[in-house]
């Protein structure tokens, strides 16, 4: 019985079918058994299956034959075609000529192409996505396939306008690989855009108002991360200033503009009347032009009706994104979003892994043409002083330890707000409420972006270091009882009905707002909707004006939000639902803002995102709310991103946030969650940290603090928090699950070669991280891109993890259960749910990750919630750990482990929330290597996890893995093999201080940092530079008992050599600069095995406690170091 995957070419693309003994197979089971290729190889029909969930295939009417489209196929990485059984991708690059100009009708573009050899490919034909020379066929992948079919459809029918043929060469030329022979180098850099829609933007220029167009487009994009309409600016930053001067040099604006560097702006005609208006009110008075930006609707559709006269408003609306007026009393004004203070937090971690610690360092653009300078906030003062000295010398640029900096008023702006910000006790020199006058600011990826081509957004009191709106609770409301507003059968829980009652003891007092942090799954939905139609009743009768309900979450989750709603409120809920995101909001967009404001205050519910809340803030700002909810307020915990600024700038009578997890990173966290729906209860950013953490660390003191000042005002605190375990009553168990699986051979030999290439690139800048990564990739899978060219079965058994998670799934299949399985990796999902399917002959195996639309979702997610038996749906971590409910699910396995322990648990909530009536086992399939045992990554990861878990049962103790962190789990495992080969040469401790000699620096101090966190200290690893003299800081969690360390480490490649006085002099210069609770003990750790005689000197002196090589077994094995037990020196 031979079963096989073939394909044949149709006109437009391939097809393809399986046969077993000459009768073709449905569709549907294709993944139920392996099916061979022509060549004898066995196919991989993932990507097909893939394609057609993604309708991007056409299924016939039989159901037993895919046709995919050439331009589908040319998208088909390597790995899937060869996987299908298709050509190669064709090793060729392209080469173009031109027939005439472009400025000419008689243009034609002719194309060729040369093998990556350099040899022509004489004789080549191309059959749509197909290439043929001579007797072999390959596959052209994009952008080859789709240059070609543009070319040839142009010269088939040539355009005969020429900014019609500038656009499309503009369009073409985008589309060039770089390794493209263009015609010329004037067609290489050529750039021509028609715009169709302009915003407008405005800038103060001396005094004056400038108001400025600025050329956006349209983008349509429906996915996990946004679900509305996003405009991108059409002109970067340089051509677009280039337009405006040559556009206001002008007398009357033109209607085609030649920029420098090739730039090409052709203005359509409606767009050309439009901006004759813009072009007219800038030589207008101040106050006409301020005017005209209240409404600039009016004067432009004036000049449109002369032309387009009835259809003006139609025109108007599809080349014009309006601003309308803003409500909220937090909003300052309308105007450019800046970055905060116009500068960067340079963090001690990177962007893969979380974690915001508070700056050590800040970069400024305020070097030489707004280059990026790295400044502490203990240089801001000498800098401003070096500045004030070259301007009194008349000097435009200062130097400040070898570095150039500008003297400019902007540079001095960006200091001064700095300084307010991070160094404490500054003065208050801020002259204005407005935001800093900088010509550049650096945006979210790192660039510098001109202000101008921003949109124009509610400017706020942020509340960083500025005191700006304090609401707080005001007179009592009178209230009526309402009529039951839960569906017959619906019951709260006990700590449900107590978090309705707290909510509304809220609403009583006319307070501003609270945050609900219920532990996941203990129904913050429910309590929140069960409060909203308890409002919603205290409209109705008169109480409070009636007004719309605002729900903010991600995309994921407002369908859920839809049906929890249907679910649980009798008729007729909360009223009218409107979905402002998507497509709904596009359509009625499109007949202006204040129309679709109209359109929100007559719904009752409105559902939005984050994203477009952001980027359509203008709709927003103009209605008042009577409800407003964050949920997943997470998204809304940074300070500095723009999407903060707009979720704080709404008005509402009452706003909730709702979040399990409202610490993530640092306690900055919570406090920019409270200050978006209670301003001010915390203070300013500048004062809570000052407060809750001095020197950018909490104290057992400092958290103390702030739950009582969180547990204020008594009856209605403004934070909730209850946890599963204490407030669940009727919770089944949850079960942990660590299994070890030994590695095989093949894994094993591939780990070892990781760390031997983790330990030659220590040192090296971001090797920690690149590490880590590589070994955290072979941990899942040595051989992830070799998919198609192994059976499935050696696949799976070429991975410990996949091995045991194969073996818990049959066991979980024999007992007819279900399991949730979390895997990051997209690539590795569709492994799995093609095995699944070949393993278990199971349904169709669905998976969630980011690619999955919110309807989809909750489909997918009722689909597994009522299939019958066993089943297993695959899950990203991110996108799929938050507001899903799959409670049919007993089993959760962890195939890859997040960073963060909040994260994971929050998947692990996808089960084990109410609702579920069966005991929840928790998996954990860990690789083993054979030799290393408990040094190996997976067991350190799972012990650094759990570590933080403990934590963070604590609320307010972030919980993410840091740095410091990172590099003590890369130091682990190295040093764990390393100490294994020691075991085995039998060297005992002669082998530790060969080990400890042969270590860099960095590496040393990590080794150290890890072995006083064992003591039990909080432990922090200082930057490379600028640390002020102290490698480590270890703070006490039992003050009274033991001191918190300023620590500098001193690793020396000759022990034998007396160590001299530089580490004691560099420790007593950081004891200045560190602020830690309790008592302080400066302390010098080193291999060396004596110090010179001027160093115990110092050392004494000092009272500098030193830990030397003799003492390093004993670190070593866990032993407290008896200067530590009993401290001779503290300040």
């Amino acid at each position: 019985m031979t079963r096989s995957l073939v394909w044949q070419r149709q006109q437009h693309g391939v097809a393809f079918s399986a046969t077993e003994d000459d009768a073709l197979l449905p569709v549907g089971t294709w993944a139920r058994q392996p099916l061979s290729l022509p060549n004898g190889r066995i196919a991989s029909t993932g990507p097909l299956l893939h394609l057609l969930e993604e309708e991007k295939v056409t299924l016939d009417a039989a159901e037993t034959t895919l046709t995919v489209p050439d331009a589908v196929l040319a998208t088909l990485d390597a790995w899937q075609t060869d996987a299908l059984g298709l050509p190669a991708h064709a090793p060729v690059r392209l080469t173009l000529s031109a027939q005439g100009t472009l400025a000419s009708a008689a243009f034609r573009l002719r194309y060729g192409f040369t093998f990556d050899d350099g040899l022509p490919a004489t004789g080549a034909s191309i059959d749509g996505v197909l290439f043929h020379h001579g007797k072999r066929d390959y596959l052209l992948p994009d952008p080859l396939y789709t240059i070609v079919a543009r070319i040839d459809a142009y010269n088939a029918a040539p355009l005969q306008d020429m900014d019609e043929r500038f656009l499309w060469w503009s369009e073409l030329a985008a589309l060039l690989p770089d390794a493209a022979s263009f015609p010329s180098e004037f067609f290489r850099q050529m750039h021509t855009v028609r715009p169709d829609s302009f915003s407008l933007d405005f800038r103060e220029e001396g005094g004056r108002l400038r108001i400025l167009p600025r050329f956006v487009r349209s983008l349509h994009r429906e996915d996990n991360d946004y679900g509305g309409e996003l405009h991108e600016d059409i002109l970067p930053a340089a051509p677009n200033e280039d337009f405006q001067r040559r556009f206001f040099g002008q007398v009357h604006p033109g209607g085609r503009y030649a920029l420098p560097g090739n730039w090409f702006v052709v203005l359509p005609p409606p767009l050309r009347s439009a901006l004759e208006v813009v072009h007219r009110i800038n030589g207008a008075s101040e106050s006409e032009k301020r005017q005209f930006l209240h409404n600039p609707r009016a004067a432009i559709r004036e000049r449109l009706e002369a032309h387009y006269g009835d259809n003006a408003e139609v025109v108007m609306d599809s080349l014009f994104q309006e601003t309308p007026l803003f409500l909220s009393e937090r909003i300052k004004h309308l105007g450019v979003w800046e970055p905060k203070g116009g500068f960067y937090i340079k963090t001690q971690g990177g962007d893969w892994f979380p974690g915001d610690p508070p700056p050590q360092s800040l970069l400024l653009p305020i070097g030489p043409q707004g280059a990026l300078v790295d400044v502490r906030p203990a240089d801001i003062a000498p800098i401003k002083a070096c500045i004030a000295d070259a301007k009194t010398r008349g000097q435009g640029a200062a130097s400040y330890n070898g570095t150039t900096v500008s003297t400019g008023d902007a540079a001095l702006s960006l200091l001064e707000r700095a300084e307010r910000m991070f160094v404490p006790h500054a003065p208050d020199n801020s002259a204005t409420d407005g935001p800093a006058d900088n010509s550049e600011e650096m945006s979210d990826d790192g660039q510098v972006n001109a202000n101008a081509d921003a949109p124009v957004v509610p400017i706020i009191f942020d509340h960083i270091d500025e005191t700006g709106v304090r609401r707080e609770a005001e007179n009592l409301r009178q209230t009526v009882a309402a009529a039951p507003f839960l569906r017959p059968g619906i019951a709260l829980h006990e700590h449900q009905h107590e978090g309705l009652a707290w909510l509304q003891e809220h609403w009583r007092h006319s307070s501003p707002g609270a945050l609900l942090a219920d532990d996941m799954g203990l129904g913050k939905t429910l309590q929140t909707l069960a409060f909203l139609a308890w409002v919603r009743a205290q409209q109705k009768h008169g109480v409070v004006p009636g007004r719309p309900f605002l729900i903010v979450a991600p995309t994921g989750l407002l369908k859920n939000w839809e049906e929890e709603a249907d679910k649980f409120l009798m008729e007729p809920g909360l009223g009218p639902v409107f979905r402002a995101h998507g497509g709904d909001l596009r359509a009625l967009m499109a007949r202006g803002t204040m129309a679709t404001a109209r359109e929100f205050e007559n719904s009752g519910l409105v559902l939005t995102t984050y994203e477009t809340l952001r980027d359509k803030i203008a709709v927003f700002i103009a209605v008042h709310w009577g409800v407003t909810v964050f949920d997943e307020a997470q998204k809304i915990k940074n300070p500095k991103a723009m999407m903060t600024d707009m979720a704080k700038s709404l008005k509402s009578e009452f706003s909730i946030a709702l979040t399990g997890t409202p610490v993530e990173n640092s306690l900055a966290d919570l406090w920019c969650i409270m200050d978006a729906v209670h301003p001010m209860r915390l203070e300013t950013f500048k004062a809570f940290t000052g407060t809750y953490m001095p020197a950018g660390l909490h104290s057992t003191e400092t958290l103390a603090a702030l739950k009582d000042e969180l547990a204020k005002p008594e009856g209605f605190p403004s934070l909730l928090r209850r946890i599963k375990e204490r407030n669940w009553k009727e919770r089944p168990a949850k079960h942990q699950n660590p299994v070890r699986i030994t590695m095989p051979p093949e894994q094993a030999q591939a780990y070892r070669q990781a760390l031997n290439k983790a330990v030659e690139d220590a040192g090296r800048p971001g090797a920690t991280l690149e590490a880590l990564q590589h070994i955290r990739t072979i941990a899942l899978h040595p051989f992830t891109p070799a998919w198609g060219t192994m059976t499935p079965d050696a696949f799976v058994n070429a991975s410990a993890r996949l091995m045991g998670t194969f073996e818990l799934l049959t066991d979980i299949r024999s007992k007819g259960e279900k399991a949730l399985v979390f895997v990051e990796v997209k690539h590795m999902q569709m492994i799995l749910a093609e095995l699944l399917q070949q393993r278990f002959d199971c349904e169709q195996v669905l998976i969630i990750n980011g690619e999955v639309s919110g309807p989809k979702r909750q489909e997918r997610v009722h689909a597994f919630q009522t299939r019958k038996g066993f089943d297993a749906i695959l899950l990203s971590p991110k996108a799929a750990g938050v507001g899903l409910t799959l409670t049919a699910a007993t089993h959760v396995i962890h195939l890859n482990r997040w960073w963060n322990p909040a994260v994971e648990d929050q998947c692990t909530d996808r089960a084990y929330r109410i609702g579920q009536q069966h005991d929840v086992t928790v998996h954990y399939p860990m690789a083993i290597h054979p030799q290393l045992g408990d040094a190996s990554f997976d067991v350190k990861l799972h012990e650094l996890l759990e570590r933080k878990r403990s934590l963070s049962r604590d609320l307010l103790t972030p919980a993410p893995a840091a740095a410091s962190e990172l590099d003590r789990l890369l130091a682990d495992i190295t040093d764990g093999a390393a100490h294994h080969d020691a075991d085995r040469t039998d060297k005992g401790e002669a082998r530790l201080l060969e080990c400890l000699d042969q270590m860099e620096p960095l590496r040393f101090e990590a080794w150290v940092a890890e072995r006083l966190e064992r003591l039990g200290f909080s432990v922090q690893l200082t930057p490379a530079s600028g640390d002020g003299g102290a490698d480590v800081i270890a703070t006490s969690r039992t003050p009274a008992v033991l001191p918190s360390l300023v620590i500098q480490c001193k690793h020396t490649q000759s022990p034998e050599r007396p160590l001299g006085e530089d580490g004691i002099i560099e420790v007593l210069r950081a004891q200045k600069r560190y602020t830690l609770p309790g008592q302080t003990l400066c302390l010098l750790v080193t291999n060396a095995k004596r110090l010179t005689s001027s160093a115990v000197d110092k050392a004494k002196g000092g009272g500098v406690g030193v830990l030397m090589r003799s003492d390093m077994s004993d670190f070593e094995r866990g032993g407290m170091p008896q200067i530590l037990a009993e401290p001779r020196c503290t300040r």
